[in-house]
């Protein structure tokens, strides 16, 4: 998302910085035409967190754009107006060259930055176990939330 953010035109990163969005497994599951699951992850959330479009990394200092299939309803814009923008910046962001896809082998190990990079899950063969184990570290609050 560092690099997507680096290629917009000054136009566009004039446009979006400053902007934040609405995020909610719940509006993307249902967007996308999914059940919800009592209890699942994210379901629970009652107040839908509301992040910057443009994040600034902590260690890093680079921006990156902080957006995805969960984010909506940016303050300030329609509703049809803030769809569009997302879904414009995440068909910008996700083509190549800024997309890997893993093929994976037993024994790989993948590492990244979720807070600097989309992701998603691909199909597997769901006759083979699948097995995925993570840790998370708790991010700052003040670098995670958008200004109120």
């Amino acid at each position: 998302m560092r690099a997507a953010y680096d290629a917009l035109d000054a136009a566009r990163r004039v446009r979006v910085d400053g902007l934040s969005a609405f995020h909610s497994i719940v509006y993307s599951q249902l967007r996308a035409g999914e059940n919800l699951v009592d209890g699942a992850y994210g379901y629970d959330v009652e107040v839908e967190p509301l992040r910057p479009l443009v994040k600034v990394h902590p260690a890093t200092g680079r921006r990156a754009l902080f957006i995805g299939r969960h984010a909506h309803g940016i303050p300030g814009l329609g509703d049809e107006e803030s769809t569009a923008l997302l879904d414009d910046l995440l068909a910008w962001a996700c083509q190549p060259p800024r997309v890997y896809i893993h093929h994976w082998t037993v024994g790989d190990l993948i590492v990244w930055d979720n807070r600097c990079v989309l992701h998603r899950a691909q199909p597997w063969d769901w006759s083979e176990p699948r097995v995925m184990v993570h840790t998370r570290v708790a991010g700052d609050p003040a670098t995670e939330a958008a200004p109120a």
